[in-house]
């Protein structure tokens, strides 16, 4: 990447991907196809990857999906600067994919200058029912919430949480300390949103509403 723009390292291992906005005319596109599959036997596929959006005139990132027919497009799409510097850590996004889906773009549209190299890294399709279950969960109170909920658990080591709106943005991140742990969401809308807990390579997934 240019300087002032672009990540310093990749998420894991040395390879990721990236656009090069030097050469390029605002509004210019750059799409990587994944291969196509089938993901009918699949009973909750989840599409997973890690981006990196550093610089101040940062474009918007799509993914798009297409079912044989027809691309379905932004069904996931985050614009300007996610990060304040090359080195801050990379954000983790997690999207529902339906099973008619057979082929998965990333579009990037560049911002109004250089500064708009963005990247992603570690992209994954797996069965959310196949992920290691995390059983130390005990109970997410009150769901449907306001916004505040506790997150009660037992014997967890090293745990995580995350919180994402349905197309995969992080809206919330935080380590889980005790076991009865408060999460207030401030000033989050009205809907539906994704709660993922890891510790030790175990996950555990579950819908919150917010009202």
């Amino acid at each position: 990447p240019s300087d002032n723009t672009g990540p310093e390292n990749a998420h894991s291992g040395q390879v990721y991907a990236y656009t090069e906005a030097s050469g390029a005319n605002p509004g210019d596109s750059a799409e990587l196809f994944s291969p196509i599959f089938d993901l009918s036997a699949l009973s909750q596929p989840q599409l997973s990857f890690y981006y990196h959006m550093y610089g101040d005139n940062m474009g918007i990132l799509n993914v798009d999906f297409f079912d044989g027919t027809t691309w379905n497009e932004a069904v996931w799409s985050v614009s300007g600067g996610q990060q304040t510097s090359s080195n801050e850590a990379w954000i983790q996004s997690v999207i529902s994919v339906p099973n008619n889906v057979i082929r998965i773009k990333f579009r990037a549209i560049r911002g109004f200058d250089h500064t708009s190299d963005m990247a992603i890294d570690d992209i994954s399709i797996q069965d959310a029912t196949s992920i290691n279950q995390l059983t130390n969960i005990t109970g997410i109170y009150p769901n449907p919430t306001t916004g505040q909920f506790v997150i009660k658990s037992h014997d967890l080591s090293n745990a995580e949480i995350y919180v994402y709106t349905l197309i995969g943005k992080e809206i919330y991140h935080n380590i889980i300390d005790r076991n009865d742990f408060i999460v207030n969401l401030k000033n989050v809308t009205k809907g539906v949103y994704l709660i993922k807990i890891t510790d030790d390579n175990k996950s555990f997934i579950s819908k919150l509403i917010v009202k």
